[in-house]
């Protein structure tokens, strides 16, 4: 993150204004764009469907 001069606090401003969510659980992938602009890919919902089902089975 250093090379862009793009901080930590920049990459999750992006996500929440793009992605509108600040859940990182959603978030597939974020890229910095040549322009500076940050684009957020969101995993599909079926992906999220799996991930929240195997938290629900985990027994402790």
């Amino acid at each position: 993150m250093d090379k862009g001069l793009v901080c930590k606090e920049d990459i999750l401003q992006g996500i929440r204004k793009s992605a509108l969510t600040d859940n990182l659980d959603v978030i597939k992938y974020v890229y910095v764009e040549h322009t500076g602009e940050i684009t957020i890919v969101k995993r599909d919902n079926h992906m999220i469907a799996n991930a929240i089902n195997k938290i629900g089975n985990i027994k402790p």
